[in-house]
């Protein structure tokens, strides 16, 4: 297999473009202290995309996690240790990708809810226990969960006191009981862009959310006057680009909002 020792190390710091580490399955950990300096290489950071990488190492997760302002992707790994992801953890300002994860146990995420802000995406993952939810409403930074294909109410209640930025665009569709869990959101932005449809019901315990942030539904491409009339109480700006058209009395209740709503798809009214 092929793998990074110190020789492939050393030639793509010198020269990042001159080889592409995402073809390589195999870390050595000689290697990985070096590639430990990569933010320091390029000026401030960048992204290192490790994605081959069938396995790791605690001595190279640690090593790696030495790396500042860099987005570190090991979207190959399938499974990580406790004590790789209490390495990975370590890793300060910024971000770590495992979407090669579909199962994550507590103990897992908790060793991951504790990196220091950047953003982590974990969009293997298609189911959330309330377990793991509870534990990655801890983490301080950008939280993506698009492979999720559903959300228990009880894991999107554990949810609501992220901070951050929480990004859902795999739910195809949401229960009115996880979005009433929802209504007590607490982080700066919500991505919901894989709803197509959304009740009125949905709408209303969305537009509760009270922090002034960023709710996006860009899948949605109707909107009943009565979910139009619940948005537009928002506290949140909302995109709603995937609407192409609005009848004359959503459009009226969507221009008495006082925040910002984005509808750079609609068409027409009527």
């Amino acid at each position: 297999m092929k793998t990074i020792d110190k020789v492939i190390a050393e030639r793509f710091l010198e020269r990042p473009t001159s080889i592409d580490l995402s073809e390589y399955m195999v870390l050595d950990d000689n290697a990985a202290d070096l590639l430990s300096t990569f933010h320091k290489s390029t000026g401030g950071g960048g992204m290192l995309d490790l994605s081959g990488l069938l396995e790791i190492s605690v001595k190279s997760a640690k090593a790696l996690a030495k790396m500042q302002n860099t987005t570190l992707w090991l979207n190959g790994l399938n499974n990580i240790s406790d004590d790789v992801a209490k390495a990975l953890s370590k890793q300060k300002n910024g971000g770590l990708s495992l979407n090669g994860l579909t199962q994550l146990s507590t103990q897992v995420a908790g060793y991951l809810s504790e990196r220091s802000a950047g953003s982590l995406a974990l969009d293997g993952l298609k189911q959330l226990s309330v377990e793991v939810a509870y534990e990655m409403s801890h983490y301080d930074g950008n939280l993506s969960l698009n492979g999720l294909e559903e959300l228990l109410p009880e894991s999107a209640r554990a949810l609501s006191y992220f901070e951050w930025t929480l990004f859902l665009d795999g739910l195809l569709e949401i229960s009115d009981q996880a979005a009433h869990e929802l209504s007590q959101f607490k982080g700066w932005s919500l991505y919901l862009n894989g709803l197509t449809a959304v009740s009125d019901y949905t709408a209303e315990s969305l537009s509760q959310i009270v922090k002034e942030g960023y709710i996006s539904l860009n899948g949605l491409s109707n909107l009943s006057a009565e979910a139009a009339k619940a948005f537009s109480r928002s506290a949140c700006s909302l995109s709603l680009d995937g609407v192409t058209n609005l009848s004359a009395e959503a459009a009226e209740a969507l221009s008495c909002s006082k925040n910002q709503i984005s509808l750079l798809g609609l068409h027409h009214t009527s």
